[in-house]
């Protein structure tokens, strides 16, 4: 059997040889059609099917996309993003069951709605497809009214959901031109509020009596990793300028708790007991409470907001084994994400009170490497481990003067 042609040539007069185009309207319907037009994927192994289903997708006013098996399906979603999926079950190479798992696992497909149109009359399959997060399911033969129907109130649910999201975006990007047209209104403010928390958090830093660069560290290695993630990964629609700036200048917060431990636990050196472990995981709850408070005076405060979440939730684990709530992958606020892997590996690079011998930083890159999945959010390993060299640098740069071991990090 004979697989679609494809093309990935969106000439302005030769749309793509695997799309099937409803002919022009003239200008009303042209218009028409860039405002409802949807991308529909249709997959089926049996050709008379699949140029049926594309007919009335032709009817409707849409645009056809064709496959005939679920790894043709995977490329042509590649190739043109759909707004709907009409799935078959049973084909060769890559079945309806396995391609509408990988859909729905995948961070970009996985909002798209699938119908299932299948010759599996069977109520336990219907049930399945479903729960594996099929939107509908439509059995062979079909009643096309009833096809084409499920398929507008699908798209209408889409348009209304990416018409929520875009508006959302707006807010959003609104709000932070709002927050930047606020700080260069007050400049100098801004300026004297960094340097009161760059301040406090060196203050907790040198009870240790050391002159380590720690905090400059940690800033620089957070906003790296952050701007990795903002060009290459899943979380670019997460991370702007805003959320950048925010994360650097809230980052050295994170261990403000610590002012509560006493000195006898946070300069201990070798290991501690399990009661003074207890106690010294306290500055995690200890630093977001206390910036709670002073949010409470002053409301609005972007940075006081950063600075909660990553005091509060820096020692949190992907797998949810961390602390102080136990929270575990997307639960764990991002900004607190980035800065665990930065901080954990200024921890194994940097002599230490219960460790003085450092890692490499080869060695530290390795160990940050295994705790993918476990320790780390995966995406955020994978950034920093490909600005690794970026990373050696700030660690080389911003070296610590060959002082007193620095304060324990748990």
């Amino acid at each position: 059997m004979s697989a679609p042609t494809s093309s990935d040539s969106y000439g302005q007069d030769q749309p793509p040889s695997d799309a099937l185009i409803p002919p022009s309207q003239g200008v009303n319907g042209e218009l028409r059609l860039l405002h409802e037009q949807a991308n529909i994927l249709i997959v089926d192994d049996r050709r008379t099917d699949l140029l049926l289903m594309a007919e009335m997708v032709l009817t409707l006013g849409h645009r056809a996309f064709l496959a005939e098996d679920g790894e043709q399906a995977m490329i042509q979603a590649r190739r043109h993003p759909p707004d709907l999926i009409l799935l078959d079950l049973n084909m060769p190479v890559m079945d309806g069951r396995r391609t509408l798992e990988r859909l729905k696992d995948h961070p970009v497909y996985k909002g798209i709605p699938v119908v299932v149109v299948s010759g599996v009359d069977n109520t336990e399959e219907i049930a399945r497809c479903l729960q594996a997060g099929a939107d509908d399911y439509i059995t062979k033969p079909y009643n096309p009214a009833l096809l084409k129907a499920r398929i507008e109130a699908c798209l209408a649910k889409k348009r209304l959901s990416d018409l929520e999201a875009r508006r959302y975006r707006e807010l959003e990007a609104a709000h932070n031109q709002l927050q930047l047209l606020i700080k260069q209104q007050f400049g100098k403010t801004y300026s004297a509020q960094l340097a009161t928390i760059f301040a406090l958090s060196k203050l907790v830093e040198s009870r240790d009596r050391e002159t380590g660069k720690h905090l400059e560290r940690i800033r620089e290695y957070c906003q790296a990793i952050a701007r990795q993630l903002a060009a290459h990964s899943r979380y670019a629609q997460n991370i702007n300028e805003l959320f950048i700036d925010n994360l650097y200048n809230a980052s050295p917060l994170h261990d403000i708790g610590k002012v509560a431990i006493p000195d006898s636990i946070l300069c201990k050196p070798g290991q501690l007991t399990e009661p003074e472990r207890e106690i010294i995981k306290m500055h995690t709850v200890i630093g977001a409470r206390t910036l709670r408070e002073v949010d409470l005076l002053y409301p609005g405060n972007a940075l006081l907001e950063f600075g909660t979440m990553i005091a509060e939730s820096h020692h949190e684990r992907w797998d949810g084994n961390g602390y102080p709530h136990g929270s575990s992958e997307d639960n764990i606020p991002l900004a607190a994400r980035i800065l665990s892997v930065g901080d954990v590996y200024d921890a194994l690079t940097a002599n230490r009170c219960y460790r003085p011998i450092s890692y490499t930083h080869e060695e530290a890159v390795e160990m940050i490497r295994n705790g993918s999945g476990t320790q780390f959010d995966p995406v955020i390993v994978e950034a920093f481990l490909n600005i690794r060299s970026q990373i050696n640098r700030i660690h080389q740069t911003l070296a610590d003067d060959p002082d007193p071991p620095s304060i324990r990090s748990v």
